[in-house]
């Protein structure tokens, strides 16, 4: 597994709009970008569409609502980078063994909209799901059927700058980087 560092946002910034241009050659401009947060959100941001529909949900793993509320990341960003590297190659490991070995089960969990909520009465025809990274997918999961019940008649193209897992629950309509792993410039390591 690789680790591409994001941490700098003009970087960033220049892959959200490769990612972007991708997307749009893919599936054609979307009447409602939907960015799942905190990365997610930070993406369709740095995207930039222009008089296109942004909503901003919520589905927040454990592991991270546990290291948000610690100290943490002040150790992250004290560490060599290396250390930190193989600190985070090393969570994800163990975190895709345990999916493997409970044998792919998801934890569920709601979604909640945050931002957009105007959006609702809207009909879209085209409706992209962003997240910065896809690991066992549970996510994805749990943000599509939340759509899927609020817009039933739409299309659905789900995507993410990374996918960390061999076979996430939810196969995405586009991933611009397989098992790799993204410091971006939210993340606890960011220098």
């Amino acid at each position: 597994m690789k680790i591409i560092d994001l941490s700098d946002d003009r970087k960033f910034s220049n892959t959200c709009q490769v990612f972007k241009d991708e997307l749009d050659h893919r599936f054609g401009r979307p009447d409602l970008v939907v960015g799942i947060a905190t990365g997610g959100l930070c993406t369709v941001e740095s995207m930039r569409y222009s008089s296109v529909k942004v909503m901003a949900v919520k589905r927040q793993r454990a592991s991270t609502k546990m290291k948000s509320t610690s100290n943490i990341g002040a150790v992250f960003r004290l560490m060599p980078i290396f250390v930190s590297n193989v600190a985070r190659i090393v969570e994800t490991f163990f975190r895709e063994q345990r999916f493997v070995l409970s044998g792919r089960q998801l934890e569920r969990r709601p979604v909640e909209i945050i931002a957009g909520e105007e959006w609702l009465d809207s009909q879209p025809s085209v409706v992209l799901i962003i997240d910065d990274a896809v690991d066992s997918g549970a996510t994805f999961v749990d943000v599509r059927a939340f759509l899927g019940n609020v817009f039933p008649d739409a299309r659905f193209f789900t995507a993410a700058l990374c996918q960390t897992f061999h076979n996430p629950a939810h196969e995405l309509d586009y991933v611009m980087y397989k098992r790799t792993l993204l410091r971006c410039p939210w993340a606890m390591d960011a220098r």
